[in-house]
């Protein structure tokens, strides 16, 4: 569509006077300002008599244009107090509704360049005025539309059917192009204000004199809408007119152009370029003349380039251009907005040029010279005359033994015709006629001093040898060459001579053949030049420096060093080089030129090093153990897990600082304390490490001891069982541990309560004697060790009555330390005597006239005496009784 509209352009003059806008007032909105806003400029300014097509969405045009903010900011600008496009009340325009899809469609096909519809809008069409997708079949115009179609969503080419932009592009009206030449549309949901925005600055690029206070982005010199859609987005970016700002990020990426790149829309009725050149492009002439109107762009275009621009300047001008084979054709393109495109072939030809050459322009008299035609321009006819010739003229185009019999100095003429076109040509004294030439041979070698084996050229230089001299070279003498006027040769030693004999082809040569000059060759001996190049290193770490330096044969006193890198010169004039930034598999070399003469082999390259460049690593190393908790003495083992630690990797286990254990990954031990720290020091064999030894984590022990002996249980050391069948003991108290508690003989007891580090043991009365308590502690590791023995005595003192007392005597404890009670009971009130006597009948103690009603208790302490057997008197009622008391410590 868009190639055919360039080329072929509408030519009625009513689809540039009737653009279209097609609005739906709604009052809250900029839609109907956009609208008008470019329709009073196409009408006030271009002279254009825009068609209205509106329909009211909301609202009712009245007194005011919008409610919206910022509205008085755009009416200013566009209405009265501006630029005059819109009247300061959308009242007096009046045609607000009625618009729907007959009216659009019959005036798109009476024929208009452009349409701007502002509403709102959906996949298949837009809302006020109607016109949808099943609209667009009814159009039957074949000059095309450009269609603005800003709203909501008419634009959806990912939508699964054919959105509105889609169908208006494709349509077809039987077989011909039909509806629209391009469209621009939103792909999604827009906005208001930003869409209105947008529009004003889309439609200044396309007139730069709608906005005349503002510049335009990507100016062109033709109304290109792809452009426009792209500087319309500039514009909204700097616009302050719409408040809602935040939707300016969305509405540059809604728009988009369905069209050519560089499709550019006529606006007025197309009118011819004046085009002025010679009608083809002379072979051989950097320059094209042409005269192209004011402003135009004018292209030369070959074998499928642009080969040369130019802006025209309506007057003549001289482009550059390249050269072109001759028998080519050049296109010329030549455009300018609302011009014809002026397109055509330029074939690229000679100009008709006379010009000509002869074998020989010097001659004997009565010898022979032929002429060679060199004219331009294809000639058809040719006409020669050759004063003192014979024949004196000739049609030939190529004139063949033209004799000159008398002496002098004669001139030739060329006339060459090609239709209606002629050129003479005429070389005064070109042929000169004589009787008798001088022949002199001069040769020249190319060097005269060379190295061995190296070529030497020798080149012959004849005055008057005539059009076929004849040459013999000869060194030292003999004969060489192949007889022509050059000889080379490469087998010189030093001191050979060198001559050649020439014999000139002309009759009248005075001395023939003649001798030329000798000329004597000095060779020199070559010396071949090599190097070799050595490394420091060939495997380095990433970043580290390595040295290379070459050694020479024949460098001379001055040879140039040249380093390279991979094929690429690196590195300064030295013999050595020094990189700290090569790569893995670099190679590297030397070209060295020496600078001694006749260095053969020069410059030579170096041997290749080609480098391995290790990557430089972390080396980590880390450590776990098979336990982090365990009981002192039991065995743990710790494994090293190295990372980077190269093919050789050593260990050295450490505890609290101090070496420990083998060279190995694992250490197993039993010795660990609480609190210890182990870890390990990994030393890497790999080659390239930031940090090398490097220490693992530190693992912290917890060693939990086993249970220590408990303290002696503490407790009563004598139990009569008429006093109490219980009695209570206790032990260290460690919170950490478990209580077990051990009675022995167990027949000693009937039942024992445990409370941790306390014991209650309730006594078996059938038992009399001695019984063991101990205590050992229990935690995670195991049993402690057996406390010391507690020894109790057990007794069952019963009440003592003998008969004719009525006073009953009991005494605990007993054995004691020295100290001990005494309980008297009785029925009535009685008095008694109590007396304490040794084992030899020494009184010890005495105490008399006790009264006992009821129940009498005393303390008695007898501990200053020695341990023994002592008695304990009672007398009563003229009766005695006696009882045994054990004091022992």
């Amino acid at each position: 569509k868009f190639i055919d509209y360039e080329r072929n352009p509408p030519t009625n003059p009513d689809f540039y006077d009737n653009p279209i806008t097609a609005v739906g007032w709604q009052s809250s909105r900029w839609f109907q300002i956009c609208g008008e806003a470019v329709g009073g400029y196409w009408k006030n300014e271009l002279g254009k008599n825009p068609v209205r097509i509106n329909d009211i969405y909301s609202g009712t045009p009245g007194a005011t244009w919008s409610s919206a903010t910022n509205t008085s900011t755009v009416v200013d600008y566009f209405g009265p107090n501006g630029l005059g496009y819109i009247p300061a009340a959308p009242s007096t325009l009046g045609g607000w509704t009625g618009g729907n899809a007959t009216m659009i469609n019959n005036t798109i096909n009476n024929g208009s360049f452009m349409m701007l519809h502002r509403d709102h809008g959906s996949q298949t069409g837009w809302g006020e005025p109607s016109y949808h997708n099943s609209d667009i079949d009814n159009l039957q115009n074949t000059d095309l539309i450009y269609v603005m179609s800003i709203n909501c969503l008419t634009g959806k080419y990912n939508w699964s059917g054919e959105c509105f932009a889609e169908k208006f592009h494709r349509h077809t009206h039987n077989g011909a192009n039909s509806g629209a030449l391009g469209i621009t549309a939103a792909s999604e949901t827009s906005y208001s204000f930003v869409n209105d925005t947008y529009v004003w600055g889309f439609i200044d690029n396309l007139w730069p004199e709608f906005m005349p206070d503002y510049d335009t982005e990507y100016p062109q010199d033709y109304a290109m809408p792809a452009f426009g859609n792209a500087s319309g987005k500039f514009f909204l970016q700097q616009s302050n007119w719409p408040y809602n700002t935040s939707n300016k990020q969305v509405t540059y990426h809604l728009f988009h152009h369905h069209g050519g790149a560089f499709l550019t829309i006529y606006n007025e009725e197309p009118m011819l370029l004046t085009i002025i050149h010679d009608g083809m492009i002379v072979f051989g002439d950097p320059d094209f003349e042409i005269t192209a109107d004011n402003g135009s762009l004018i292209s030369l275009f070959y074998d499928g380039e642009i080969i040369a621009t130019a802006t025209g300047t309506g007057s003549v001008q001289s482009i550059p251009v390249p050269a072109v084979p001759l028998g080519e054709t050049v296109i010329l393109t030549v455009t300018k907005q609302n011009y014809f495109r002026h397109e055509e072939p330029l074939p690229v030809e000679d100009p008709l040029s006379a010009m000509f050459e002869a074998d020989m322009t010097l001659t004997c008299i009565g010898g022979e010279i032929n002429f060679t035609d060199l004219s331009l321009g294809d000639p058809v006819s040719w006409l020669w005359t050759f004063e003192g010739g014979v024949p004196g003229s000739s049609t030939d185009q190529n004139p063949q033994g033209i004799v000159y019999n008398s002496s002098g100095d004669f001139d030739v003429t060329l006339q060459v015709t090609a239709g209606n076109s002629t050129d003479t040509y005429t070389i005064t004294d070109y042929i000169s006629a004589v009787t008798a030439l001088d022949v002199v041979a001069t040769i020249y070698a190319s060097t005269l001093e060379i190295c061995a084996t190296e070529e030497v050229i020798f080149t012959a230089d004849v005055v008057n040898g005539g059009t076929a001299p004849a040459y013999q070279w000869k060194q030292n003498g003999t004969n060489v060459g192949d007889g022509t006027d050059t000889y080379a040769t490469t087998s010189l030693a030093d001191g050979d001579i060198v001559e050649c004999e020439v014999t000139s082809s002309f009759s009248c040569a005075t001395q023939n053949p003649v001798m030329s000059n000798a000329i004597m060759i000095t060779v020199f001996p070559s010396f071949p030049v090599s190097v070799t190049i050595e490394a420091d290193t060939t495997v380095i770490c990433e970043g580290a420096t390595a040295l290379f330096n070459a050694y020479l044969e024949n460098g001379g006193d001055e040879p140039f060093y040249q380093w390279k890198v991979n094929g690429v010169d690196t590195g300064a004039n030295l013999p050595a080089f020094v990189s700290s930034v090569l790569e893995d598999g670099d190679t590297v070399t030397c070209e060295v030129t020496s600078n001694l003469f006749c260095a053969v082999n020069n410059p030579a390259l170096s041997n290749e090093i080609i480098m391995s460049v290790l990557e430089v690593l972390t080396a980590e190393v880390n450590i776990e153990s098979s336990a982090g908790e365990i009981c002192e003495g039991d065995e743990v083992t710790f494994n090293a897990i190295p990372v980077n630690g190269g093919a050789e990797p050593a260990f050295q286990w450490k505890v609290n600082g101090e070496n420990v254990g083998e060279n190995n990954d694992t250490l197993t031990t039993t010795e660990l304390a609480e609190g210890d720290d182990v870890c390990c020091e990994l030393t890497s064999s790999y080659e390239c490490l930031v940090n090398n030894p490097v220490t693992s984590n530190h693992i912290f022990m917890t060693v939990n001891p086993y249970p220590e002996e408990l303290a002696k249980p503490s407790g009563p050391d004598y139990v009569d069982l008429l006093s109490t069948q219980t009695s209570n003991y206790t032990t260290t108290e460690d919170t950490t541990l478990a209580y077990s508690w051990t009675v022995s003989p167990e027949n000693a007891w009937e039942e024992l309560t445990v409370n941790m580090h306390n014991l209650t043991v309730t006594w078996s009365l059938a038992y009399m004697g001695q019984a063991v308590i101990n205590v050992y502690g229990t935690n995670d590791c195991g049993d402690g060790p057996l406390s010391e023995d507690k020894i109790v005595t057990i007794d069952n003192t019963t009440l003592i009555r003998e008969n004719g007392s009525r006073v009953g005597l009991s005494v605990f404890p007993n054995p004691n330390n020295g100290t001990f009670t005494l309980q008297l009971s009785s029925e009535s009130n009685e008095v008694v005597k109590l007396s304490v006597r040794s084992m030899v009948g020494e009184s010890i103690f005495s105490e008399e006239q006790i009264t006992v009603n009821g129940e009498f208790i005393k303390t008695i302490d007898l501990s200053s005496y020695a341990e023994g057997i002592y008695f304990l008197i009672l007398e009563n009622n003229n009766t005695i009784i006696t009882e045994k008391i054990v004091i022992q410590r």
